[in-house]
């Protein structure tokens, strides 16, 4: 199980944004080029050797989900992934978010006070209001 913090820059472990993202891939054969595609897809790629602390907010943010997602997690729980992204951001996390859901199964959680991205990537929605959990359906958006 991972979770990403509204901080990631309190769970970096690397020196770099590669190696962040490469410490959840030990032993891996195919390590180098996991690193390249997941960093790619979030479109940090090319700042691969810089330290992830020079990296903006949603920078930040993106690697916090890229690298526990190279965990091979079986749950993940992010609080407010995209927050800090601009729409191509946004989709573009959320999409490598959704691609891991589909392809390897894997249950992610996530918070978000974006009611539109709830409704397009989530399958169930609750919501926290007056200290009290609900479920929504599409109707009660």
């Amino acid at each position: 199980m991972g979770f990403v913090t509204q901080s990631p820059q309190d769970q970096f472990v690397g020196g770099n944004v590669a190696d962040e993202v490469r410490a959840g891939l030990r032993g891996r054969p195919d390590a180098a080029a996991r690193v390249e595609e997941i960093l790619r897809a979030i479109r940090l790629w090319r700042y691969r050797d810089v330290s992830p602390y020079l990296l903006s907010q949603g920078q930040q943010r993106r690697l916090g989900v890229a690298a526990l997602t190279a965990c091979g997690c079986r749950v993940l729980v992010c609080d407010e992934p995209t927050y800090a992204q601009d729409r191509r951001a946004t989709l573009a996390v959320m999409r490598a978010l959704t691609e891991l859901v589909d392809r390897d199964g894997m249950c992610l959680i996530f918070s978000t006070h974006d009611r539109a991205l709830a409704r397009d990537f989530a399958d169930v929605i609750w919501e926290m209001e007056g200290g009290k959990l609900r479920a929504l359906t599409e109707s009660g958006m």
